[in-house]
């Protein structure tokens, strides 16, 4: 209380009066009585009396006795540093005499002057060298400067500002179409600066300003922490925006099962609802992206996903070492679909390509040995030529036929003479493939496969059926699987395309065969252990799956009926089989294949692009006659929006 009274009348520095001479060594227990002020300075009465009462009080504490200015021989207006720099000298002189009392003294006196600074500072006095904002509430070790000002309003300058940046990139936005990264990013780029200069506009004037511990002058830390500050800001509101958005996506999708792809998919579709001029096509835009949330993938179908009874069988499988023979759910499969194609035993293998490789091989066990197939074959186009740089087998390839036969006539002329094996690669293999993929699905007859599997024994050849899709062409057929493969010496079954398993594939022969084919399997690393985690869920798949082969096939039929009747696209639907379906892009139509697919995509539709405007659709177990028409509505809206804008 007195520091503060003798602070706001401006006392002067007391002097100690000639009149009153003490010792020096008595100084610190001179009373407040003895000081008197000099004459050339004229205050009020009752003024002087406050200040000599104020300075004769000291301090409200205990130890009023104890003037801590006295002490040190400092102004109750001097700064930290004075303070500090005389209280440091004189006690370097006090232990260096080893006078223990005076330095006790000295250190009391300067812990109650700086305590009494501190809570002065605290409550926002003003006092001598510091000014310090009563706005501003103090922790024990912050500085005394804030980090910005507690109540501002922007300019009206710097709110135009803002709304110009805001207004330029909206009508980005709006014109493109789209909201790209690199603009948002540019704009909150913008928006930080903003607030940085904002914030060094409120840094206060370069004089000192001090802590408890004394005078802080780093400026330059301040404003990298205030810049920090800044970024913290601008990307904890994205980060707190990003979660309460997600949030109430959950909510809404937990409540109604079903979220508006308006808010799951706001950056393009709620961009591109807001640049559509048209009131009516707002409305038949909303519609179609209220249905956007859904996924029909028909790339392939080896894109779907285990069953809930698949992951069962899968959890609870028997296993062992399979490179030992001795998983029995392996052996369980393997036999399983031997016995259905009719054939001596089964081997499970990773793959359909590496099961049409270990068949060739083990059929063109001679390197420079020579396969008649397609020339627009899985095995000759999608395999990688593993068949040659593996094998060092010779593709002979024939002619495929729009319904993926080849000729018979052409198969036999393309048979080496083996008069002339010193030139010629020997012919010792003919590869089928059924149903076939390239032609869109096509089923090789079973009389045709039988007139090929003549022609090969005629020439003492052998015959192997690349059965990617076999279940499929039987199903389409009518014709029981292992009579459609009877002919064959060898079959690659492949289990994760038509009937929907996770992985693999089975090859199926003679016992011979298998034997020659399970030590490949070993060479080429297919040999995978307790392989029976897998084969278990192969062994649903047969179970349950083979039934729906027929309702794909239905699917397929209805969505290339559909498509075909869309003024832009061509399908030839009869061509259509199984579960497989090409169309092109009519010649002169305004939408190109990438346009279109990625249409396609925004909606949810994924399909296979196979040119500039050729697309490749593929149906599985798990697409329903609603995905279905929900695709042929997502083209409709492509081709029939193409036409508005065109003024059709």
């Amino acid at each position: 209380m007195a520091l503060t009274i003798s602070n706001v009348f401006h006392c002067p520095k007391p002097r100690i009066s000639p009149l009153n001479s003490i010792p020096n060594s008595s100084i610190s227990k001179l009373s407040s009585s003895y000081l008197r002020f000099p004459r050339r300075f004229s205050f009020p009465k009752n003024r002087i009396a406050i200040c000599a009462a104020s300075s004769a009080a000291g301090s409200s504490n205990p130890d009023s006795d104890l003037n801590p200015y006295e002490v040190l021989g400092v102004s109750p207006i001097e700064g930290f540093e004075k303070v500090k720099q005389v209280y440091t000298r004189k006690r370097k002189e006090a232990d260096k005499r080893g006078d223990e009392a005076t330095a006790a003294l000295l250190e009391k006196a300067y812990d109650k002057l700086m305590m009494a600074q501190l809570m002065n500072r605290k409550k926002g006095v003003t006092y001598g060298s510091f000014k310090v904002s009563k706005d501003v509430k103090y922790a024990d070790k912050q500085p005394i400067v804030s980090w910005g000002p507690r109540f501002s309003k922007s300019t009206v300058q710097d709110t135009r500002i803002n709304m110009a940046i805001s207004a330029v990139f909206t009508a980005w936005i709006v014109i493109k179409r789209n909201a790209e990264y690199k603009p948002l990013q540019f704009l909150a780029f913008a928006f930080v600066y903003r607030i940085f200069e904002k914030l060094k506009a409120f840094e206060p004037p370069v004089s000192p300003t001090f802590t408890e511990e004394g005078e802080d002058d780093g400026r330059g830390l301040r404003m990298g922490k205030r810049l920090l500050r800044s970024l913290a800001l601008v990307f904890g509101c994205i980060a707190l925006s990003s979660l309460a958005y997600t949030g109430i996506l959950n909510l809404i999708e937990y409540i109604g099962s079903y979220i508006p792809a308006v808010l799951y998919n706001n950056q393009s579709n709620l961009v591109d609802f807001l640049a559509i001029k048209d009131e009516g096509k707002q409305k038949e835009e909303l519609e179609t992206v209220k249905m956007a949330t859904r996924t029909v993938d028909l790339r392939s179908d080896t894109v779907t996903k285990p069953t809930e009874a698949m992951r069962a069988a899968m959890a609870t499988a028997e296993v062992d070492d399979d490179v030992f023979g001795a998983d029995p759910t392996a052996v369980k499969l393997q036999s399983e679909v031997a016995k259905m194609m009719g054939k001596e035993a089964g081997l499970f293998v990773p793959s359909g390509t590496m099961g049409n490789l270990i068949s060739v091989l083990v059929h063109c066990d001679v390197r420079g040995s020579e396969v008649i197939l397609g020339n627009n074959s899985h095995i000759h186009i999608y395999e990688n030529g593993g068949i040659a740089t593996i094998g060092g087998v010779h593709p002979r390839p024939v002619k495929n036929n729009e319904d993926g036969t080849m000729d018979i006539d052409l198969i036999e002329d393309a048979i080496r003479d083996p008069r002339g094996e010193l030139v010629y690669p020997t012919t010792r293999l003919i590869c089928l493939e059924n149903s076939h993929g390239n032609t869109g699905g096509r089923c090789l007859p079973v009389e045709y496969i039988d007139r090929v599997g003549e022609l090969a024994k005629k020439h003492g050849l052998k015959l192997h059926i690349d059965g990617a899709r076999i279940f499929n062409a039987s199903v389409a057929l009518g014709i029981p699987v292992d009579r459609l493969v009877q002919a064959a010496d060898s079959v690659s079954v492949c289990l994760s395309k038509g009937i929907g398993a996770p992985v693999g594939s089975v090859i199926v022969g003679s016992e011979t065969f298998i034997t020659k084919a399970r030590r490949l399997r070993k060479t080429l690393g297919g040999g995978m252990r307790q392989v029976g985690v897998i084969c278990a869920a192969a062994l649903v798949a047969l179970q349950e799956n083979l039934v729906k082969l027929e309702g794909d096939h239905k699917n397929a039929k209805v969505l290339a009926e559909g498509l075909n009747q869309i003024k832009g696209l061509r399908v030839n639907v009869a061509a259509v089989e199984t579960n497989i379906i090409f169309f092109d892009i009519v010649e002169g139509s305004k939408i190109s294949g990438e346009k279109l697919y990625k249409h396609l995509v925004e909606r949810g539709v994924f399909v296979m692009l196979e040119g500039p405007s050729r697309m490749r659709i593929v149906l599985h177990h798990q697409i329903s006659s609603s995905d279905v028409q929900y695709t042929l509505s997502c083209f409709q809206q492509a081709f029939s929006g193409l036409q508005e804008e065109n003024g059709n």
